[in-house]
């Protein structure tokens, strides 16, 4: 896809990918790659904040896809995963995850794991094809 061309239009209800990125060197980049190709990024510094989001109804509504790249001590990226899919329900999520915790067990449907390590291109590839997947339709 070339990355000038939007996906997706910008109107009212345009839809909202959310990246959970609690580092904010690796966010920025995230950010700036995921923005070359998708109009509404949004990002969540933490759980907390993610958690915010997708309990406002209004943001959920338009909440298409969800980023993860956490690196928190307290919560574990498949307790985190599986309590925003029981907010979020039917929305996509992939996770880039470390080393060791691709191994772990999700246990949330439509959840999807790729290194963190991998390259922005991807990581754009990846959500592309998610993305591509059978459309959630947007009221």
């Amino acid at each position: 896809m070339n990355p000038t061309s939007k996906p997706w239009p910008i109107g009212a209800h345009t839809p909202a990918i959310l990246l959970v990125d609690d580092d904010p060197f690796h966010s920025q980049v995230r950010m700036a790659a995921l923005e070359s190709v998708y109009p509404r990024i949004v990002r969540a510094a933490g759980a907390a904040e993610a958690f915010i989001l997708a309990d406002n109804p209004e943001f959920a509504r338009d909440l298409a896809f969800v980023i993860v790249g956490l690196n928190m001590p307290w919560l574990s990226g498949p307790a985190f995963v599986t309590e925003l899919a029981h907010r979020v329900v039917d929305v996509p999520v992939l996770v880039l995850c470390s080393k060791n915790e691709c191994s772990y067990d999700y246990e949330a449907d439509n959840v999807h794991l790729l290194p963190a390590s991998a390259s922005m291109e991807e990581m754009l590839r990846t959500a592309r094809e998610i993305l591509h997947a059978p459309i959630r339709q947007i009221a």
